[in-house]
């Protein structure tokens, strides 16, 4: 399974944002954004899948 995606788009860095924020958001995800062109989404618990294993999730 690939750790990462890289995607490319075209469009203002503004427009961009609100798609991935809207993308990942409606699927559960949180954003954290590492400047104007590279973030990271996160989904679960990390701590939960360190003490519960596959019971509790965690996408990053």
């Amino acid at each position: 399974m690939a750790k990462y995606a890289d995607i490319a788009v075209r469009g203002s860095v503004e427009n961009i944002q609100n798609l991935v924020l809207q993308a990942f958001i409606s699927n559960g995800f949180t954003v954290q954004w590492d400047g104007a062109l590279k973030g990271k989404t996160d989904k679960g618990s990390k701590g939960a899948n360190i003490l519960l294993g596959a019971a509790a999730q965690h996408h990053a």
